[in-house]
């Protein structure tokens, strides 16, 4: 194998930072600064009951001449002075949600680009994700590693499978929890899956696959409210882990994970 100096991992590390910062950064600050400004906009006027009005609007086509009718849906929104506070927790709520979406698909890549610099051959590097998926399940099935397809676990499998650093830091526990790195991962992979396909609604099997497997990340960053439904509605948790907290977590998989791969001295090396 080539020396793992001639292997780009800045530009792996770069492609993450560049996420995961920003939407530290975003949520940061929005959430402090938002609910400064609407108590001043309040002192400033204090008369002001109505901040928004809408309703929900689409065209009807015709298919002979593609003329259109505007045609209003039915339901209408309000924002106003009762409930600006509930409309910007909602407002951060689903924020929350799909900024979990992208940090997951950026730690995802992350751990693509590593198995593509690091382990392939070069003829290889080059391969289409899917393409990609293919090897890295054929080589693990002929190599009989124990792993699963789902919630991507596979990806960690094949790394550990390739480094005996990486085995061993991905089965320590997150730090001040017991349950291990692998299955945050499968965890946060979960709870993507919920969020992108099933609308945020946590079925019924999923809701006891994250009790039982997964409880304590459960129990510390999300919560679930029922719905007229059999799904129940899936909620971040910023009163006890919080979205700093859980960068946190993902951010500790993501650098060491370059660190041990590549064989470097530090996570800023």
């Amino acid at each position: 194998m080539d020396n793992p100096s001639t292997f780009d991992y800045d530009s792996l590390r770069a492609a993450y930072s560049g996420v995961v910062f920003s939407i530290s950064n975003d949520l940061t600050f929005w959430q402090t600064f938002l609910p400064a400004a609407i108590q001043a906009h309040r002192e400033k006027y204090p008369q002001q009951t109505r901040f928004f009005e809408s309703g929900l609007v689409a065209y009807n086509i015709n298919l002979s001449d593609n003329k259109r009718w505007l045609h209003v849906l039915g339901p209408s929104a309000k924002i106003t002075k009762d409930n600006l506070e509930a409309s910007r927790e909602r407002f951060f709520m689903w924020i929350q949600l799909l900024s979990i979406v992208r940090i997951y698909i950026a730690l995802e890549l992350l751990l693509y680009g590593i198995i593509k610099t690091r382990y392939l051959p070069p003829a290889k590097e080059q391969q289409r994700q899917r393409k990609l998926k293919t090897l890295i399940l054929t080589e693990l099935k002929k190599e009989a590693v124990p792993h699963e397809t789902k919630n991507n676990a596979f990806l960690l499998a094949y790394l550990g499978h390739r480094s005996p650093s990486l085995s061993r830091f991905f089965s320590l526990p997150v730090p001040n929890l017991s349950l291990s790195r692998t299955a945050f991962f499968e965890f946060l992979s979960l709870i993507r899956h919920i969020i992108v396909h099933d609308a945020m609604l946590v079925s019924r099997n999923n809701h006891n696959l994250l009790k039982s497997r997964y409880s304590e990340f459960m129990d510390w960053y999300f919560l679930v409210e029922p719905t007229d439904r059999q799904e129940k509605k899936l909620l971040f948790n910023d009163k006890l882990g919080g979205m700093q907290n859980l960068l946190g977590v993902c951010n500790d998989l993501a650098y060491n994970s370059i660190k041990f791969a590549f064989d470097l001295e530090a996570i800023n090396a």
